[in-house]
């Protein structure tokens, strides 16, 4: 079988390309096509043919696929890639599958053409394509589990911590907490999570990573002023210690190796539930206006609070007040065993879901 994989915004690439490789090992002949930041980042890892090079039409006639397989991050007006591509190949009867990276991605324009099949992480972004495509329902959203996050079933967080903790020399027994983000409105959460931790009086090593959109040179003035407000705003750490680190190459290593791992909406928050970590979302106004902006109001709350994996907190006094919860051992484990399936084979769950359905 011949199959068409599309790729165009990392966190998309990051979802199709582990299914790429598990259709490919199965004996399939996988194509690639790409655009954006997914081919600049892959074009040296990956046989990619560019979307901006050659039409939709004209790839589909070079490629003749039996099947395409796209993701579905961001699709604006007019994109090739997820859209064109799509509307493309379901017009000459292909067989589409669309790969879902996040809760409620995809959904905020309207598409021309319904994928085949749609495949995502749990019965809540189920939930939430089926309310947005009601055509689609009836057996075509197909939960598989997320495979961006497939390596994570390898993850030894122990090791990791040792690993940590002999980096920085890391000697008392406190636990590490991890802030992780670059959203509206990190100043006022991260100032909350530090208000917090004084109050609780309970010494911890903290490491407070920003997204580099904020620390970059190249920064937009609108996400330096983020950070000169971050800057101003913050408070000092009076029990424990704040951890200075801006290698970027770490973060992988320090979510690892975190006994909790903090946020406003960040990827990490989710890494950390897959990883059985303790996690708790701290926002405010200005996160949740810029959250919902970027979902185009389909999600008002943060999947992993409303799936009850994460501990949320809108201000200093619930902040406290989750901190108690987790270090009383309350981790919210079990709803993350349900909820974020890390067995390694959401990849492989999707190519048999494309291999089981094709011709049907």
């Amino acid at each position: 079988m011949k199959i068409m994989v599309c790729l165009r915004q990392i966190g998309g690439a990051n979802a199709v390309v582990p299914v790429a490789r598990s259709l490919k090992e199965s004996g399939n002949n996988v194509v690639f096509y790409s655009q954006g930041v997914a081919y600049q980042r892959f074009c040296s890892d990956l046989p990619l043919v560019s979307a901006d090079s050659i039409e939709p039409d004209k790839a589909l006639d070079w490629f003749s696929p039996d099947v395409v397989v796209s993701e579905c991050v961001a699709p604006e007006e007019n994109t090739i890639i997820p859209r064109r591509i799509v509307a493309s190949a379901k017009g000459r009867g292909i067989f589409v599958v669309v790969v879902q990276d996040f809760w409620a991605s995809g959904l905020s324009v309207v598409w021309e053409s319904m994928p085949d099949i749609m495949c995502v992480q749990d019965k809540l972004a189920k939930e939430l394509v089926e309310k947005a495509w009601p055509g689609i329902a009836g057996g075509r959203v197909v939960i598989t589990g997320q495979p961006a996050f497939n390596h994570l079933r390898g993850v030894d967080c122990d090791d990791a911590r040792n690993n940590l903790r002999a980096m920085y020399d890391l000697k008392e027994d406190w636990p590490i907490i991890h802030y992780s983000g670059g959203f509206k409105g990190i100043a006022e959460s991260v100032a909350c999570l530090l208000e917090a931790l004084n109050q609780l009086q309970k010494p911890a090593y903290l490491f407070v990573r920003l997204h580099p959109r904020m620390t970059d040179p190249g920064a937009s003035s609108e996400w330096k002023e983020e950070y000169r407000k971050y800057q101003e705003l913050v408070p000092g750490l009076t029990h424990g210690k704040s951890v200075d680190t801006s290698d970027k190459r770490i973060s992988d290593l320090v979510n690892a190796a975190s006994d909790v791992v903090v946020g406003a909406f960040p990827t990490m928050i989710v890494e950390a539930c897959y990883l059985r970590k303790a996690c708790l979302s701290i926002t405010n106004p200005a996160a949740q206006e810029y959250y919902e902006m970027e979902t185009s109001g389909a999600l008002k709350v943060f999947p992993p609070v409303a799936l009850g994996c994460c501990y949320g907190a809108v201000n200093t006094e619930e902040t406290v007040s989750a901190f108690d919860s987790i270090f009383s051992g309350f981790t919210l484990k079990d709803a993350q065993e349900e909820h974020f399936v890390s067995d390694g084979q959401s990849a492989n769950r999707i190519a048999n879901a494309i291999l089981d359905r094709y011709g049907q």
